[in-house]
């Protein structure tokens, strides 16, 4: 009876019902997500990694070819500032991972005031502090998101100098910033080339 049982069974083929497509949908599905959340994160790594470097050496170039201007009590008291109070005027969006820093002013201060090899250092010190700050209150930072954010923001402070230089240097020659009016339109331009700077570099 057993022999005759394995003989039937052996000869139907074998059917694949709605349950087993079903399974076998959600295993492909679950295996696709899984290569691509893996490749998602390998290309995140490495967008940190590039975003690090590049960084890294414009800070070591910024700290190279600081002016002597910049070593100024004026300058350190800027630095001062912006480790000890910009800080803590960070805003934590509720229920996100995300915080809004008043610390510009001091980056556009810093532009003007002393270039911007010392933009890009004060960009950096800043941001570590504002960083580190943050992650003292639970603020969760991902692997290797604050050197990351360090590294952008000193690019960020880079760019906008030099996007700031060009135009200094061609369409705004008349600005004087020793005048009240000149130093406001100074500011709002800074700001809006910092804006256009940071949000096309997100879009890549």
């Amino acid at each position: 009876m057993l022999n005759f049982v394995w003989r039937y069974c052996a000869s139907r083929p074998l059917r694949i019902t709605p349950n087993s497509q079903h399974f076998a949908f959600a295993l492909n599905s679950l295996t696709s997500f899984t290569h691509f959340v893996q490749n998602r994160t390998t290309l995140s790594n490495l967008s940190k990694g590039v975003t690090i470097g590049l960084g890294t050496l414009s800070i070591v170039a910024a700290l190279a070819t600081m002016p002597k201007a910049a070593i100024s009590t004026g300058y350190l008291l800027i630095v001062i500032l912006g480790i000890f109070v910009a800080p803590r005027m960070s805003l934590t969006l509720p229920r996100s991972r995300f915080a809004i820093s008043f610390s510009d002013a001091l980056i556009f201060l810093t532009m003007l005031l002393y270039g911007g090899s010392a933009t890009v250092v004060l960009a950096a010190i800043e941001t570590l502090a504002n960083c580190l700050y943050l992650r003292s209150k639970k603020f969760p930072f991902g692997q290797w998101m604050i050197p990351a954010n360090v590294s952008i923001n000193a690019l960020y402070a880079g760019i906008t100098y030099s996007a700031w230089i060009s135009l200094k240097g061609s369409s705004l020659r008349t600005l004087d910033l020793t005048q009240t009016q000149d130093l406001i339109i100074a500011l709002g331009i800074l700001a809006l080339l910092q804006f256009l700077v940071s949000s096309s570099l997100a879009a890549v």
